[in-house]
């Protein structure tokens, strides 16, 4: 007999992040063993759309999600990591779970833990909320990588993989083509599969496909102008997801194109080229080619503003010299800064890495919520602040 510790909100989260995510060796056998013990529902989540990607994964789920609700279907929705709190990874018809149901989830799955990670049980807890809910639709997006994730015990109906570049290197391997395999994966047996990669990620994914004799469609960019998120990239985003929407025209649900153009254009995801007040960016680039992204941004803002003051905080495990490249020669002045992570990279670092290849000196204020504050004591009133470097550094700012 399982005897339930009841939990208050703060204790469920405790609970879960205690759990850690670190292990030498992964696989999916834990995860398994454990939707074994709940009674598979993630075989009960409605047609399951499986989304990875170096970049734009959680864009392009938040725009097939929202193209899905407005044409009237119940829509279940993971994605991760969260900028505010850890209920926003779980969401149907794009609204989170709420933390009373969550703490309620936690202990309900508590009694069958058995060595599994932070992520996997907070993957089964979703599995578990959209079964129960009856979605009709499930969009999940992959944790990192693709073939050993957690999420990739789901048989799903369209894979998706919307670009590959360099991220995690030592646990996807060292090269586009390697990472292009990983996320493969995900891809199943006499299914469909939609990217937006190219070059020798796109050769990768084709011979996979063709493999497992699943059909491959390749998105291209949309020239839909009233997109709901900002920045040229959301363009590629959009093109997958209309790319997506027409896959399922396969599996026989037919989307009116009305819905298709609403969706896109009141679709809202927190974090990507944002501006939460006038003269204030953030945005969640963690990776060079994010940096690129927000760097080709930034040019175009210099018309509007008279300086740009970055505050940059990356992850040690991130290749931070590149994004710096990027971002150096379109900001005005750099205050380093350090995540609250334990794989946070040292600012000082950082700043040696700066005056070593540009003759730079940032500041260096350690804390975010400082650094933010300092940024905009520096800016002047035709200033832009800009924040951006990790998820962990953006979702501090959404707190202060």
């Amino acid at each position: 007999m399982f005897y339930y510790i009841i939990m208050n909100f703060n204790q469920a989260v405790d609970y879960l992040v205690n759990l850690g995510n670190d292990r030498e060796e992964w696989d999916l056998d834990l995860i398994n063993e454990l939707l074994h013990k709940l009674k598979m529902p993630h075989r009960r989540i409605g047609t399951v759309i499986h989304i990875t990607g170096s970049n734009g994964k959680g864009s392009v789920c938040a725009m097939v999600a929202n193209i899905l609700k407005t044409a009237g279907y119940k829509v279940g929705l993971y994605t991760s990591p969260h900028l505010r709190r850890i209920t926003e990874r779980i969401k149907i018809n794009n609204e989170d779970i709420s933390k009373e149901v969550f703490s309620e989830y936690v202990q309900r799955i508590r009694p069958f833990v058995n060595g599994q990670s932070y992520f996997e049980v907070l993957t089964a807890i979703a599995f578990m909320y959209f079964a129960d809910n009856d979605v009709e639709f499930s969009i999940i997006e992959v944790g990192l990588g693709g073939r050993l994730d957690a999420t990739n015990v789901v048989e799903s109906d369209i894979s998706v993989i919307t670009n590959v570049s360099l991220e995690h290197t030592k646990r996807l391997g060292e090269n586009e083509e390697k990472i292009a395999l990983e996320k493969a994966g995900i891809i199943k047996e006499n299914s469909i599969c939609v990217t937006g990669a190219e070059g020798d990620a796109l050769k990768v994914i084709e011979r996979v496909c063709s493999q497992r004799n699943t059909e491959l469609l390749v998105s291209r960019p949309t020239d839909f102008s009233r997109l709901g998120l900002k920045g040229d990239v959301q363009k590629d985003n959009a093109g997958t997801a209309i790319k997506i929407i027409k896959a399922l025209k396969r599996k026989e649900f037919l989307i009116p194109k009305l819905h298709i153009l609403e969706g896109l254009e009141s679709v809202k995801w927190p974090g990507r080229l944002e501006f939460i007040s006038p003269r204030v960016l953030v945005d969640v680039a963690h990776n060079p080619a994010g940096a690129l992204y927000l760097a080709n941004e930034l040019k175009k803002f210099h018309e509007d503003f008279e300086r740009v003051v970055l505050v940059f905080g990356v992850l040690a495990d991130k290749d931070w010299k590149s994004m710096l490249d990027y971002l150096v020669s379109v900001v005005d002045e750099i205050i380093l800064t350090k995540p609250n992570s334990e794989r946070a990279a040292q600012p000082a670092l950082l700043e040696r890495y700066l005056v070593k290849q540009f003759s730079l000196t940032p500041l260096i204020v350690e804390n975010v919520k400082m650094a933010f504050d300092k940024a905009k004591t520096e800016a002047g009133k035709k200033d832009l602040v800009v924040v951006t470097g990790s998820f962990y550094t953006v979702g501090e700012i959404y707190h202060s």
